[in-house]
């Protein structure tokens, strides 16, 4: 500088930083990576300050490069999870605890339902006495996970409810089609055929279902668009589900209410939907009645179905939809059958919901648009306002149960009596047919009443059905073995995987006894537990 302090003359030096530049861009580079990729696998990285107790989370500001931003992490813990997180709160508060892996459910923000996630925290800074006063971690979303394994559970307890349905009505069929062969009497013949035709249908909506699903799940179920009468279709509808309405059930609609009207749309899926609706409400409902109808309502037509059957309980309604569910495993079906309701609907532009309450009833309800001008037809003036109740036959060849008792009494001769456990009639009946004429037989309708009837009757062999109502043929079978431990067990089950086997013998069975049933085995089996008591 000079005398007044101007600058003359610098001097400087010059250092070559670019290896350290792209060393920092690297770093940056890596980092923005690691943030998209932490975030694309649904990875949370947090910070946790033991003394104040909060939660921050880390990460790039993807418009300022250069700068970290903390933010409060907030997110709510679901009421049967929050011990667990206070818990490791309390431990590190008191200074203790290293690492941590917990397993909970969060609702983060924005958020309407919870989600399984894993917590994994390390300490990140200690005092001068060694109290840790942060933790560094990261949350991994599990709801991914947690949704595959959900549908692999379901998926396997679906494949084997589907071994056990499928052989059921196999049961009934092969084994009355054999016996039929055999006799000579009339009117036995005819009721073997009912039972056979019965079990036919059965099964026949089984397979229908079960393709169906497929084609759904394949995206190829075939829709074909046309103008139908509703009317009609729901006429046809009364005249295939009335005859086959249990005994004390009715089934109503109120045809005189119904509009005439004429409406663009598939009628075999829509027939297919109501009578998906009305076979599960049969289900259901032991007496009372099952309305069925629909009406116009702001421009779309509201269809439903209402039964006065067990309802379903509060927690289970909201999955009656979903594929692979069957909420009530004593009812025969695939638990397919309203999930293909509900794809049906939905592709023809409806929708469908159900309410029900348990004790009470059930109702389903679904929409569709309605897109056409009003049509009148005629419709036959007798067809009124409709009840029907059909007047059952009584089983006949010593299948009679005595009301209130649950017993049934075969014909047969013998000193020899057998107990059998059985809650589905024509599986009984079938039984009935082939061992009546041979054994005296009491029957059980459900384990419950196998144990009580074990007592009372002491039979000589019990033929024990293992999926029944109220008390399952294992848990009857652990009973009856503490009352006695000669008796043979004989397990008789449309479950015929190898640990199905098993868990019988483990309960106390014998043996074992595969459905569909073979006359010349169960004969066998029979003889030889007999021969050898």
């Amino acid at each position: 500088k000079d005398e007044n302090g101007t600058v003359k003359r610098l001097i400087g030096t010059q250092k070559d930083i670019t290896a350290q530049a792209e060393r920092e861009q690297a770093l940056h580079k890596y980092l923005q990576r690691s943030e998209l990729a932490i975030r694309s696998a649904n990875i949370i990285q947090w910070d946790y300050d033991v003394v104040t107790r909060k939660f921050t989370r880390l990460f790039i500001d993807p418009t300022q490069p250069d700068l970290f931003i903390r933010k409060p992490f907030n997110f709510s813990l679901h009421p049967e999870d929050r011990l667990v997180l206070k818990h490791e709160e309390d431990l590190r508060a008191g200074g203790k605890g290293g690492s941590h892996s917990l397993h909970f459910r969060v609702m983060m923000e924005g958020d309407t339902e919870y989600r399984w996630v894993n917590s994994f925290a390390v300490p990140l800074e200690q005092d001068s006495t060694g109290f840790v006063t942060k933790l560094t971690g990261l949350q991994i979303d599990l709801t991914p996970l947690e949704k595959a394994e959900e549908s692999n559970r379901m998926k396997s307890a679906f494949l084997a409810n589907m071994s056990h349905e499928i052989r059921t009505p196999l049961n009934a069929i092969i084994g009355f089609s054999n016996i039929l062969a055999e006799s000579d009497d009339k009117e036995e013949k005819e009721e073997f055929v009912s039972i056979i035709n019965k079990n036919s249908d059965l099964l026949l909506r089984l397979i229908t279902d079960i393709l169906d699903f497929s084609k759904i799940e394949a995206g190829i179920l075939d829709y074909s668009l046309a103008d139908a009468s509703l009317k009609d279709i729901f006429h046809e509808q009364y005249q295939v589900h009335a005859l086959k309405m249990p005994e004390k059930v009715s089934l109503i609609c109120d045809f005189d209410a119904l509009p005439d009207i004429i409406v663009h749309t598939d009628p075999k899926r829509v027939t297919q939907v109501i009578s998906n609706l009305i076979g599960n409400a049969v289900k259901f409902t032991k007496e009372g009645s099952i309305k069925y109808g629909y009406e116009l309502v702001d421009g779309q037509i509201v269809f439903h179905v209402t039964d006065t059957g067990t309802g379903i309980e509060p927690e289970k309604v909201g999955r009656v939809f979903e594929r692979f569910a069957k909420l009530n495993n004593h009812a025969q079906g695939t638990g397919l059958g309203l999930s293909i309701c509900k794809s049906i609907v939905e592709r023809l532009g409806g929708q469908i919901s159900v309410s029900s309450i348990v004790g009470v009833g059930t109702t389903f309800t679904f929409t569709l648009p309605y897109n056409t001008q009003e049509t009148p037809k005629e419709v036959d003036s007798e067809m009124k306002t409709v009840l029907y109740k059909e007047e059952v036959p009584q089983s006949g060849n010593g299948g009679s149960t005595n009301e209130g008792t649950g017993k049934g009494t075969g014909t047969g001769t013998g000193t020899v009596c057998i107990l059998i456990a059985e809650d589905t009639d024509s599986n009984y009946d079938l039984l009935n047919a082939i061992l009546s004429k041979q054994y005296r037989l009491v029957r059980a309708n459900d384990g419950m009443e196998a144990v009580l009837l074990y007592d009372e009757v002491k039979p000589d062999l019990i033929l024990m059905d293992i999926k029944m109502p109220n008390l399952d043929g294992l848990e009857a079978t652990k009973i009856i073995r503490e009352l006695s431990a000669t008796v043979p067990i004989i397990a008789q089950s449309a479950f015929a995987y190898e640990h199905d086997v098993k868990a019988a013998m483990e309960a106390g069975c014998n043996d074992f006894i595969a459905k569909p049933i073979a006359q010349s085995k169960l004969k066998e089996v029979i003889n030889k537990w007999l021969t050898t008591k």
